[in-house]
């Protein structure tokens, strides 16, 4: 940059400080407020334990407490819902533990055992036909013998 656009550029800038209300404090005083006002301490984040330095404490608008508030009241119906839960599960533990250890198996393989049952009940009346079939026959043979 040249020297004229550098100053052309500073120029402006502190044009636009000027409008803007910032100072750039090399030309001009260092600052409007009286030393009392510009030496005092403000403690915005910190509560000072003394007294007198607690009157210079910032008072800061408490906009959290509405929110505050919420949360808690969340927190609260959270809790209420979680031991809702854990007592209705409790409750269900008990009437599942009323039964027996394996009482989940035997409901899942309940249509099996039925299916099972029919084949076996079918093979039973299967071989009871038979064997009357076959003593039958015998007692042909029998009596045509004799």
């Amino acid at each position: 940059m040249t020297e004229l656009q550098s100053t052309n550029r500073k120029e402006r800038l502190a044009a636009l400080a000027a409008r803007a209300g910032r100072s750039n404090g090399s030309s001009e005083p260092e600052s409007e407020l009286p030393t009392e006002a510009r030496d005092k301490v403000v403690f915005r984040n910190y509560q000072p334990r003394d007294i007198s330095l607690q009157e210079t404490r910032e008072k800061k608008i408490d906009d959290e407490q509405p929110l505050i508030k919420k949360k808690r009241k969340l927190e609260d119906a959270l809790e209420m819902a979680q031991l809702e839960v854990t007592h209705h599960n409790a409750a269900s533990d008990i009437a599942n533990s009323s039964q027996k250890i394996n009482w989940d198996l035997k409901r899942d393989i309940v249509p099996q055992i039925n299916r099972l049952e029919k084949r076996t009940q079918q093979a039973i009346v299967e071989l009871l036909k038979e064997r009357l079939a076959r003593e039958a026959s015998e007692e042909g043979l029998q009596s045509n013998l004799d």
